[in-house]
């Protein structure tokens, strides 16, 4: 208890030496725009019912061991950004109409691509390289920011009229976020904040400051998950006994083809095999269901 205590005091203390009354009014914005984005990803796990659709599909063996079961899991966690991602936009949108004052949506709409970034960039700072994601339930976070991006704007362009913009400052919003991250690794490196202990090593505050990793890997990486997600979402949705709610086409991922899936399949990761193993057994077992 003593470590805790400790720990939220000396945090409380940090805040006092960076904190200026000229950024305050944004820093409540960011984190509130934050929360609302992490709601909107949690609603959307009770709104597609992922809990019960795994003990449904366990049940009907289409998940069957800890792999597949992790490989729905990951397919979950996308599906609840994707969603999230939705709901947030949509949420921010009411916001400016409920407004008592003039509001300038392209400010706020950078804010919350700034704060979506700035929660995956702190989601997880210890694991440096994208393979070291490739037996969790949660894909790289600059995986997971990309995801976001292409269902954001997929929306914006939906509804042009509600997003003036979104384009040009989602990209800003990333840009921004992301140099501050990397001062802030900088600062801590440089020990602003403390001296860093004796006979430790110091990591980057960020998960999105790794070693230069060749473009091709990343791009590789995101089809990998965008191949996982279609072929487990084909599993879960394709069950006559089990409802869930669909997803707004709006908020959906982009199509797979053929050589984005020969892609996956040949890439050194058992994620995008073990989620197309599943809906080939699953395809096999509708098919032989059917009357003759």
């Amino acid at each position: 208890m003593d470590g805790q205590v400790s720990w939220w005091t000396d945090l409380e203390g940090l805040y006092a030496q960076v904190r200026s009354p000229d950024f305050e009014y944004d820093a409540e914005c960011l984190a509130m725009l934050a929360l609302t984005f992490l709601v909107g990803h949690e609603s959307a796990h009770v709104y597609r019912r992922h809990a019960k659709a795994l003990e449904f599909l366990r049940s009907r063996g289409e998940v069957r061991g800890e792999v597949e079961e992790r490989t729905y899991r990951r397919f979950a966690e996308t599906d609840a950004d994707l969603i999230g991602t939705l709901w947030a936009l949509d949420f921010q949108w009411l916001g400016f109409q409920g407004a008592s004052e003039q509001v300038v949506p392209q400010l706020g709409y950078l804010r919350m691509s700034y704060a979506v970034t700035m929660l995956y960039a702190l989601h997880d700072a210890h694991r440096k390289e994208i393979k070291a994601y490739s037996n969790g339930a949660y894909c790289h976070p600059v995986i997971r920011r990309q995801m976001f991006s292409m269902a954001s704007h997929d929306w914006a362009q939906t509804n042009p009229e509600n997003f003036p913009g979104w384009h040009e400052v989602e990209l800003e919003g990333w840009n921004q976020c992301s140099s501050a991250i990397h001062q802030l690794n900088f600062s801590v490196f440089m020990g602003d904040f403390g001296k860093q202990p004796e006979g430790t090593s110091g990591y980057p505050v960020s998960a999105l400051q790794y070693n230069v990793t060749e473009g091709r890997m990343w791009q590789r990486a995101y089809e990998a998950e965008l191949v996982l997600y279609r072929a487990v979402r084909k599993v879960y949705l394709d069950q006559e006994d089990f409802l869930v709610p669909l997803i707004p086409p709006m908020a959906d991922s982009e199509r797979v083809d053929k050589s984005m899936v020969a892609r996956a399949m040949a890439w050194d990761d058992s994620i995008p095999r073990t989620a197309m193993t599943m809906l080939k057994r699953h395809v096999q077992r509708r098919d032989s269901n059917r009357p003759r």
